[in-house]
């Protein structure tokens, strides 16, 4: 089964599914779930916009965890996350608007909404709610498709980085005003909202990129199928968790194998072979007649899999 090929796996554990879109994720996470609320308490938690969790799962609404039996689930309305990103950013721009008004760029509030990387912030602000929750021993979280998935994984290294020169900015700013203070002998506030804003978002991104690239927090599970496409993804993948995370997958699930090739042991074991230029635990799922659309139809397909390990295993997959 699924965690049988994780080796050992400590509490309070958050696993990744991450691929190109259609490649089984959401599968590949419920089931993981499934086996893994047999160890502890667990919640499945997915951020893809194309919220199949609703429709797998019976989820009555996104936004909010709901209790599916087994386990825990949370869908992300993404669109309504943005949204309210959005007019967070506008309240922080009109708390600065009267020196926007003095620089004649009251137009920056009505755009507000268009800033890029808004989808981005709002999945990596729910990691780290995610990572703070309490009362689970186990977190699956189902990702979007590998371009914004990858975007979210680097970014917090990135404004880390990013935040810390703001920081040291700001600082040398108020050197500076405190020092003319202290000349015309004011009375001075060493408080400052804004630095005391940075330092906040700063402690939030290296937390949360401190997380991610722990190995006994955090593992990585790679979806993909027997294809150019999905096959070309895991390989950018893999490069950006070593680059950046400094982490390798725990579990590479190659999805939709035709049934006369699971054994034959040519052309899957030799994308498998190349897919493991470092030892990682991998397995191989066969194609369904139908695919699965229920959480009944999950559970049945983890029989499968756990039939497909043994399979491949005597083949030394």
């Amino acid at each position: 089964m699924l965690t049988e090929n994780l080796g050992e796996i400590s509490r309070s554990h958050v696993f990744f599914t991450l691929g190109k879109g259609g490649v089984g994720k959401s599968t590949i996470a419920i089931a993981l779930a499934l086996e893994l609320s047999r160890k502890g308490r667990t919640l499945l938690a997915s951020f893809d916009p194309a919220k199949h969790l609703l429709k797998y799962l019976g989820v009555p609404e996104p936004g909010r965890i709901h209790s599916v039996g087994v386990f825990d689930a949370y869908q992300l309305d993404l669109e309504q996350a943005t949204r309210r990103l959005a007019e967070e950013l506008e309240g922080n721009l009109e708390y600065l608007a009267p020196s926007l008004k003095v620089l004649n760029a009251e137009k920056v509030l009505s755009v507000a909404r268009y800033t890029p990387g808004l989808e981005e912030d709002s999945i990596i602000r729910e990691l780290s709610r995610i990572y703070g929750l309490t009362g689970y021993d186990y977190i699956v979280v189902d990702m979007p498709p590998t371009g914004l998935s990858l975007r979210v994984l680097v970014l917090p290294e990135l404004y880390v980085s990013w935040l810390n020169k703001l920081i040291d900015l700001r600082l040398r700013i108020l050197s500076l005003k405190y020092t003319v203070e202290k000349i015309r002998e004011r009375s001075r506030d060493i408080r400052d909202p804004v630095l005391d804003k940075l330092v906040e978002l700063r402690d939030t991104y290296l937390g949360l990129s401190t997380s991610l690239k722990n190995p006994d927090k955090t593992s990585y599970i790679i979806v993909a199928n027997p294809e150019p496409l999905p096959f070309y993804e895991v390989k950018e993948i893999m490069k950006t968790l070593r680059e950046i995370h400094g982490v390798n997958p725990r579990l590479l699930v190659m999805n939709k194998i035709p049934g006369d090739k699971l054994t034959s042991g040519s052309e899957v074991f030799d994308i498998i072979s190349e897919w493991c230029e470092i030892p990682v635990h991998h397995t191989c799922i066969p194609l369904l007649n139908k695919p699965p659309s229920s959480l009944h139809d999950v559970e049945a397909l983890t029989r499968t899999i756990y039939d497909c390990c043994k399979c491949l295993a005597k083949h030394r997959c």
